[in-house]
């Protein structure tokens, strides 16, 4: 980002999210959008959107939505 993360940290001293669970929140919302508008498969999405791998993606999604991958696909996919 080009930023020391000192900085970074006092970016989101008053915000009540680190930058941790910020980037994660980022990072589900680019799996959301490849969901509903692609056909790639879960494990491309989990790359695409910087997931270093599946288990931790797979974690993370459900924690966000209550539903893995392929059932949120079912359930919102625009195709």
């Amino acid at each position: 980002m080009g930023i020391s993360p000192y900085y970074l940290g006092r970016l989101f001293k008053n915000t009540i999210e680190t930058p941790r669970c910020y980037l994660e929140k980022v990072r589900i919302n680019k799996a959301h959008y490849l969901l509903q508008t692609t056909n790639l498969s879960v494990m491309d999405i989990c790359y695409e959107a910087g997931f270093q791998n599946s288990s931790s993606f797979y974690h993370a999604f459900r924690k966000h939505n209550q539903l893995p991958p392929q059932q949120y696909r079912k359930k919102f996919s625009q195709h």
